[in-house]
């Protein structure tokens, strides 16, 4: 079976408050394979940083949480603090957001514990 959407959604970027930084990530699971990726921008725009990464996970909200945490200890390690998380995962923002937490099995996969990121400076959205 070969699902294709033929529907466009056009999809604009939201800079984040003044003297915050928006953290855009996405995970895909495909017939190719399976990856991350994520976009560390200021409030004018500007890429401070980009990563991608291919994963052997089957597990697509697995691949968003990973993305998000990818992208926080990137930001942590450039000394950035007040992190916008932006996810097109509804699952991962409500995680992100306190509404609901992860299955044992994929909060045991990521290197920290759901706790660790709501404990930091977070703006989810």
């Amino acid at each position: 079976m070969n699902i294709v959407s033929t529907q466009q959604v056009w999809v604009s970027w939201e800079p984040p408050p003044q003297g915050w930084i928006s953290l855009n990530t996405d995970g895909a699971l495909g017939q190719q394979g399976a990856g991350y990726a994520g976009i560390l921008r200021n409030e004018k725009g500007q890429v401070l940083n980009a990563y991608t990464a291919g994963h052997k996970s089957n597990s697509v909200l697995f691949l968003e949480m990973i993305a998000v945490e990818r992208g926080l200890e990137l930001a942590e390690h450039m000394g950035l603090r007040r992190i916008m998380v932006q996810t097109d995962s509804m699952q991962v923002a409500r995680i992100l957001n306190g509404l609901t937490y992860p299955t044992w099995r994929v909060e045991s996969m990521i290197g920290i514990g759901i706790d660790q990121v709501l404990s930091t400076d977070l703006l989810p959205v």
